[in-house]
């Protein structure tokens, strides 16, 4: 009898720990440039707050990776450890937003 070929590998033993840290890898490739614009920017107008809020934001980050991928809870539900990275995150978008880009909006226009 053939054997018929499967898309995907057999199941290894180590399979979901790789699958949880590469979805916790992209997950810090999709947020890590905004962060380190929106650090950039509010950094301008409130240069320690920006400075306590990026480095909450990267110890964050690390508790959602260490709980993602070493928590052995099921699906990577241990990446709740760290989720509140988000919350640093859009106080970072808050204080450029609001703080920055706002008022320079406002800002009257120049005759030139």
């Amino acid at each position: 009898m053939i054997q018929l070929l499967t898309n995907w590998p057999p199941p290894q033993p180590k399979a979901d720990a790789f699958n949880c840290a590469q979805r916790a890898h992209t997950n810090y490739l999709e947020n890590a440039p905004q962060t380190m614009l929106l650090t950039l920017v509010a950094g301008l107008k409130y240069p320690a707050a920006t400075t306590l809020i990026g480095a909450t934001w990267v110890v964050m980050r690390v508790l959602f990776l260490y709980g993602y991928v070493y928590s052995g809870q099921a699906a990577g539900a241990g990446r709740k450890y760290g989720g509140g990275f988000w919350f640093a995150q859009m106080a970072l978008w808050g204080m450029t937003v609001f703080g920055v880009a706002l008022p320079m909006m406002q800002a009257p226009a120049s005759p030139f």
